[in-house]
């Protein structure tokens, strides 16, 4: 652990404390391009002067609504939810909700409920996790860049495990941790905490990557497949490396996808490479439908190969060096090799 870093747990204040009445905006829909972050609900977590994330754990809010939530959820129960939330602040939305249909909304509310122990202790060792790898991982990042970075840990509706978004015209950099679906994967999957402490590496990854360098943009038209290949490439290969715990690849991807991977990653990076320029084949690549009430899942062939891409240029490059590279430089290299995977390099 870093200088200075405050254990998990040690001195953690209630967010809701000394709040307005209103309460605090609880997380915004991943859509939003315009953010108004409330500074009364961030934390700042600081190994060093002038090095500090911000950060929201939501787990007293989540607590105390999962409580007084009976089951089924039914509709009046979600118009009042969707009201009470509506009343803190318009531009949040509470763990994305806004993106579902409402019977999707009823189905993951009520696996929330079902399960609130399981979500609500992983939000000590995510926080530990984050205060653990952020000295190292963001090592990179000067202090104006880490002042920039918001993290929310909260329940997502089982809409992804962790999201980085540059929002604001690129004044903020989030990252959403979600912990209900990481409690999702660890029930249903068979993952492990480890993993799910993985996850938050790779998620602070994409912060590092996103906040310094040319993808920091709200929106890009890269070739999705080049894309993919090469930021979830750089997550998933720097969390097993370039932190402060050196996970294998058994913790980063599940011991039986990590078999797979190494059984077969050589002849799915050649499949990829025939398809590098197919954007309709981005889907099979990187979304997995899962179980209900999964959309989305972190576990498909897509970031095998991107490991094994990353792995290969990591080789004879920095990870510093790979972060600072712009497209230009990165999708002609990540194609190269690709190649050289594909023939067993």
């Amino acid at each position: 652990m870093g200088p200075g870093v405050h254990p998990a747990g040690a001195g953690r204040r209630r967010l809701a404390e000394g709040l307005p009445a209103a309460g605090l905006p609880l997380l915004l829909g991943a859509g939003c391009g315009r953010v108004d972050f409330n500074p009364a609900a961030y934390d700042d977590r600081c190994w060093a002067p002038g090095r500090c994330v911000a950060v929201m754990n939501l787990e007293p809010e989540v607590d105390a609504w999962l409580d007084q939530t009976d089951l089924p959820v039914e509709g009046d129960e979600l118009r009042r939810w969707r009201a009470e939330v509506e009343s803190v602040d318009g531009t949040f939305d509470f763990v994305g909700a806004s993106r579902l249909g409402r019977r999707e909304t009823l189905d993951h509310l009520g696996y929330l409920v079902r399960h609130q122990r399981l979500v609500l202790d992983l939000f000590a060792p995510l926080e530990e996790e984050l205060l653990l790898q952020a000295p190292f991982v963001l090592d990179r990042n000067d202090d104006a860049t880490l002042a920039r970075v918001r993290v929310g840990i909260a329940p997502y509706l089982q809409q992804t495990n962790g999201s980085v978004a540059v929002v604001n015209g690129g004044d903020h950099v989030l990252l959403l941790l979600g912990v209900d679906r990481l409690a999702y994967n660890i029930l249903e999957r068979g993952r492990s905490e480890t993993w799910a402490r993985a996850v938050v590496a790779h998620e602070l990854v994409h912060v590092s990557h996103f906040a310094t360098s040319a993808y920091a943009t709200e929106h890009r038209d890269d070739p999705a497949m080049q894309r993919s290949l090469w930021v979830e490439g750089l997550a998933v290969w720097g969390s097993a490396h370039a932190g402060a715990v050196p996970y294998g690849l058994d913790e980063v991807f599940g011991e039986p996808y990590a078999e797979a991977c190494r059984a077969d990653g050589a002849r799915w990076a050649g499949d990829y490479l025939a398809q590098l320029d197919d954007e309709g084949a981005a889907p099979r690549w990187w979304e997995d439908s899962g179980r209900p009430p999964a959309r989305y899942g972190v576990i498909t062939p897509g970031y095998c190969v991107a490991y094994l891409t990353v792995a290969a240029l990591a080789a004879d490059h920095s990870f510093d060096e790979l972060l600072s590279w712009p497209p230009s430089r990165a999708y002609p290299a990540a194609r190269g090799a690709l190649r050289e995977v594909s023939r067993g390099g």
